[in-house]
């Protein structure tokens, strides 16, 4: 193809750290193409334990300092995405070494002490070592080891029954007998794959050209820039364009792309990563109440144990290390791994589960050590600039979902050094597009700032009253995927009716329509799985129509000879 373009960056990777580079530095005024060689979030980014918890439980591990900009950190994402960040009260039972009284509960409850002290909270309550009464209806799913083995052997009778029936317990000495010390504390649930695709829309709407299964297959440095070869997966066209600096950004793949490209080779001081594989399992919804519950592990980790998509508990994650010679996007769980979360659930709740009782499962690669020429080991992430080549090239190692907006500013803070510009981080002080709800009697929305962070019950109110007529269940599905942009599916639309043709399970055709052109989305799996998990919810039918639509809707963009990188 003849066509050739220039921009100031090019960003390698659609997962979270490349679209929120790219949002970034769209937002200081640089001219910005990511590129993504599968779907955005089609790999570690849409396999997260889902849940933001603050920095609190890496107090045992860390430095109080990361724990509380972890926790900071935490309420900038609540109030920069709140249609995608949802409070939930999570809760940690804690064994005898932490009673009060012993010297590692005074340290622990120091530390936590310094840790709520220290934390800039407006937003989330504080987290605290409490005693949970018996009849707490948190504790009522899990077991009790203040009970004796006599009880919780008795086969006739449960374990409260048999307090009752032989000591003649009154309720509040039961409910004194089967008390739990707990560490309660608020995380934040997340939609992990909207929050990429989200900060992909909000670069878009600055300026920044995202193309999706498009692959970079070559970097050549040329007059002052780097050449990138592009290539569309789906149709197999071809592009060259220029770039004053370059991000590599592509996650798991991290080192292969700098191999792929023969940048590895002449650079001794590339760090060296160790990956491993983190899995979940999906199990039918197992307790009631919106609480999720995080399990001590004796190997020193933490199973989370949490309420999913409404009918179903989210169970995880085991690790396993990885070998690099897998693709990471098929990495799947193994047996052991499955066997592994499973009696780490049955160890804590009195109603146990079976392997064969898991719906399904996903798996992901990711670092847990980056060890660097020059500075050891890290956990977390690292920012490597290739220093040995004239024009800026960055790769990003590693780097979680809490920590995603800080790297994204740590990467962008550095290619303004490299560049001359002097341009200042942005992002803790603006919300996502998606995300700008107006309260009721404002009607200015472009205000700047966080006025908005409060506002998003009074948003969905609004809709309710600007829409009677759309059930409340897809009301609260669309504002929660969609935010403020669900009024670009809406449109025009007076009833149900106007939203096109029903697929059924209240998929309509404009939701398809708008995922396509706005969401980059070209397939019925894009759609189902990772701009939403309406695949776990709608019937066999319902997704046979919709993948006939999505193959209409192919068929007609073969016959007007559309392509992605000219789009």
């Amino acid at each position: 193809m003849s066509q050739k373009l220039h921009y100031d960056l090019c960003v390698i990777g659609g997962g979270l750290n490349g679209v929120s580079i790219a949002r970034d530095a769209a937002g200081r005024g640089l001219s910005v193409l990511l590129v993504e060689a599968h779907d955005l979030a089609g790999a570690t980014s849409s396999a997260t334990s889902k849940l933001v918890h603050g920095g609190v439980l890496d107090l045992e591990k860390k430095a109080i300092s990361a724990s509380v900009k972890s926790l900071k950190e935490r309420e900038i994402l609540y109030k920069s995405a709140q249609h995608l960040f949802h409070p939930m009260v999570c809760v940690m039972p804690l064994d005898q070494n932490d009673q009060k009284g012993s010297i590692s509960s005074l340290f622990w409850r120091a530390k936590l002490w310094l840790h709520n002290f220290l934390s800039e909270r407006n937003l989330l309550a504080r987290t605290r070592l409490c005693v949970l009464n018996g009849d707490d209806e948190r504790l009522a799913p899990l077991k009790n080891p203040e009970l004796g083995e006599e009880e919780d052997n008795t086969t006739i009778m449960k374990p409260h029954e048999r307090l009752r029936f032989l000591g003649n317990i009154t309720e509040k000495d039961y409910a004194k007998r089967l008390a739990r010390k707990m560490l309660i504390f608020t995380g934040c649930w997340v939609d992990d794959t909207r929050l990429v695709v989200c900060n992909a829309i909000d670069a878009a709407s600055r300026g920044a050209r995202i193309l999706t299964y498009t692959t970079c297959e070559g970097l050549q440095a040329r007059d002052g820039c780097w050449r990138v070869s592009l290539r569309d997966t789906r149709g197999e066209d071809r592009i060259d364009v220029s770039a004053s600096m370059v991000v590599n950004a592509t996650g798991p793949w991290v080192c292969d792309f700098v191999n792929k490209v023969g940048i590895g080779k002449s650079d001794p001081d590339l760090p060296q990563v160790k990956f491993a594989k983190d899995s979940h399992v999906i199990l039918p919804r197992q307790y009631k109440g919106d609480h999720a519950y995080m399990l001590r592990q004796d190997n020193g980790r933490v199973v989370y144990v949490m309420p999913y998509e409404g009918q179903y508990t989210l169970v995880g994650a085991s690790r396993e290390d990885y070998k690099g010679d897998a693709d990471p996007r098929e990495a799947k769980i193994s047996e052991k791994e499955t066997r592994y979360l499973i009696e780490a659930y049955n160890a804590a709740f009195e109603k146990p589960v079976m392997q064969s009782d898991v719906v399904f499962a996903f798996s992901a690669v990711h670092p847990v050590a980056i060890d660097c020429v020059s500075g050891g080991a890290i956990c977390d992430y690292y920012i490597y600039h290739h220093k040995r080549r004239d024009i800026p090239l960055i790769s990003v190692y590693g780097g979680k979902m809490e920590q995603y907006r800080i790297l994204a500013q740590d990467v962008v803070d550095r290619l303004m050094t490299l560049s001359g510009r002097m341009v200042g981080g942005w992002t803790a002080f603006e919300p996502l597009v998606s995300a700008k709800f107006r309260e009721n009697g404002h009607e200015d929305i472009s205000k700047p700032g966080f006025v908005y962070h409060k506002s998003l019950d009074d948003y969905m109110s609004m809709q309710k009253r600007d829409y009677p007529w759309l059930p409340d269940d897809l009301l609260r599905r669309y504002v929660y995927a969609y935010g403020t942009r669900m009024e670009m599916i809406i449109g025009e639309a007076t009833s149900l009716e106007g939203l096109g043709e029903h697929y059924g399970d209240g998929v309509y055709e404009a939701e398809l329509n708008y995922l396509r052109e706005h969401e980059w989305v070209f397939d019925a799996q894009d759609m189902l799985w990772r701009r939403s998990k309406l695949a776990l919810h709608i019937s066999t039918e319902t997704e046979k129509h919709i993948e006939a639509a999505f193959l209409s809707e192919d068929e007609e963009m073969v016959k007007e000879d559309k392509s992605a990188l000219c789009a």
